[in-house]
């Protein structure tokens, strides 16, 4: 029996891990039936879980680690089949990545659900790209997995390292008091391009990726909390690198949008123009008091 263990960490709502799952993968040919072939790790093979990932911490951040889960080879007509693997690398390629980078790095499919590490014994590490047989695809656009593409939702969170996260298009509103500031998400991917000069109109905000291709992402509002015109936001504060969203009564704290301007135009009454890192025009803002 060719024994291997592939440790996973399942983190939702990350850019970092983003329901992909880092897992446990074990070759157990004594249960494959004799009048096949037994079922291998290879790709266009199927696996089956084997132990189920559980909750294991929440983050501050709202991101759920779970447990290890564990697969085996199966048949892919077998009842049980999980996933098909759609590609398969070698594990030195990508060392210590989670999520969405070890998936660029690896260049897995675009509609890619899952990522396991599998570490056969003797043999060198690899890794799989796995596309689950049945829905739901967190890979698909807008539920908060796979690579990165157009459709997909972006959080960020409050802090400088990998402050960046994938999570699903909910329609959940982020309410303050009575006061909705959009979407409990920030922004909304409506295309990854080779520099901010190719992001379409609708994009007023870009963030680049530290791996794959093209690595800009072109981030629209489209009904997220990002700070738009209209808006108000925290005056004296960042929040990983975008202001804060604040209630526009909130006197002496709140900063009003009022203009996102071409660098060069003027910005319209008392307001006063900011460069604000990630947005593709300038800022107009004026203090509420």
């Amino acid at each position: 029996m060719l024994g291997a263990v592939l440790a996973v960490m399942l983190v939702v709502g990350g850019l970092a891990a983003v329901g992909l799952v880092r897992s446990v993968l074990t070759e157990d040919e004594s249960k494959t039936p004799s009048v096949k072939q037994p079922a291998k790790f290879t790709t266009g093979g199927c696996v089956r879980l084997r132990v189920q990932p559980s909750p294991m911490h929440t983050t501050p951040q709202g991101q759920v680690m779970y447990t290890r889960a564990e697969y085996v080879p199966a048949q892919c007509d077998d009842p049980a089949a999980y996933a098909r693997i759609t590609k398969m690398g070698e594990g030195t390629s990508v060392p210590q990545l989670l999520g969405a980078q070890a998936l660029e790095k690896l260049g897995c499919p675009v509609d890619t659900d899952d990522f396991a590490q599998l570490q056969y014994m003797s043999l060198p590490g690899k890794m799989a790209c796995m596309r689950r047989l049945k829905a739901p695809h967190p890979g698909d656009p807008g539920q908060g997995g796979g690579l990165v593409r157009a459709g997909d939702c972006i959080q960020v969170y409050a802090r400088y390292g990998d402050n960046l996260g994938e999570v699903s298009c909910t329609n959940e509103n982020w309410v303050v008091k009575g006061t909705s500031f959009g979407k409990k998400w920030f922004g909304q991917v409506v295309r990854r391009a080779d520099t901010a000069r190719n992001c379409p109109r609708s994009a007023i905000y870009t963030m680049t990726t530290r791996t794959g291709k093209p690595r800009v992402l072109c981030i629209a509002k489209n009904g997220g909390w990002m700070p738009a015109v209209g808006d108000c936001v925290d005056g004296s504060t960042l929040y990983a690198g975008v202001r804060g969203r604040r209630r526009c009564d909130d006197k002496y704290l709140a900063v009003k949008i009022t203009a996102l301007i071409e660098p060069g135009s003027r910005c319209p009454g008392a307001s006063r123009e900011q460069k604000v890192p990630g947005y593709l025009l300038r800022m107009c803002v004026k203090y509420i008091n």
